[in-house]
């Protein structure tokens, strides 16, 4: 029951079971994406739509996941309703074939406002415009930060999901290599990835797993790298 996590550019990753494949954040630094039978979408504005247009095109099977409130913007953009499934978060998308299936979860991610603090947004009617996913199969889940910052309540809403592996966005108005690595400290991930082409960043990262989190297991992918992931259990 193996499960293969590749990187694809960017902060873009795969994540393969037994046939399936979902991607996870595509973005305009992400190479070909011709496979996905879906793919999640944090959807922080403005949506990127040359790129979300040109994943469906060279996957012309794939829906697209994303937050409710995103729906009408993608639409906007040229993207027929028909291509997405959206959702909200604490709720379940469930994925089938073959007689394998997938499912994905969704966690509140936040932004920073002019003050630096991260807010989420919810309102009644278009829920939470920010999700960060998760994605399980078997007994593993694999979360990815999208594009939102650290807050609060974060490792409280992700621990209930058991997160082995977790992917999260390095940068500005993101997470920086500190931040990352408490909160998968906090929530005992198994795996911490750092998801960025940023030379600089990924040095930054390395240097402080090495020196402060000993402990921590990590994994630096390099381009179009496949990695099995080992046993979590």
């Amino acid at each position: 029951m193996s499960i293969e996590l590749a990187w694809v550019g960017g902060r873009t990753f795969s994540i393969a079971y037994r046939g399936i494949r979902f991607y996870m954040e595509p973005c305009a630094e992400a190479g070909a994406i011709a496979d996905a039978d879906m793919f999640t979408v944090s959807a922080e504005p403005p949506l990127d739509g040359a790129t979300l247009n040109r994943v469906l095109a060279e996957s012309p099977k794939a829906k697209m996941l994303l937050p409710k409130s995103a729906a009408e913007p993608a639409n906007a953009l040229g993207i027929d309703y028909r291509r997405m499934t959206t959702t909200d978060a604490a709720l379940r998308v469930e994925y089938f074939k073959d007689g394998e299936y997938g499912r994905i979860y969704g966690v509140p991610s936040a932004r920073l406002d002019e003050q630096a603090e991260p807010q989420l947004d919810w309102t009644p009617l278009g829920g939470f415009p920010r999700i960060g996913f998760l994605c399980r199969f078997a007994a593993t889940t694999v979360w990815h930060s999208g594009l939102g910052v650290p807050y609060a309540e974060l490792a409280d809403r992700l621990r209930p999901y058991s997160v082995n592996v977790a992917i999260v966005t390095l940068g500005a108005g993101t997470f920086d290599e500190r931040s990352a690595a408490e909160l998968a400290e906090k929530i005992d991930a198994a795996w911490l990835i750092p998801a960025t082409g940023d030379a600089s960043l990924r040095a930054a990262f390395v240097e402080h797993m090495l020196g402060h989190r000993p402990l921590q297991r990590f994994k630096l992918f390099e381009p179009g790298e496949r990695w099995i992931l080992p046993s979590t259990g």
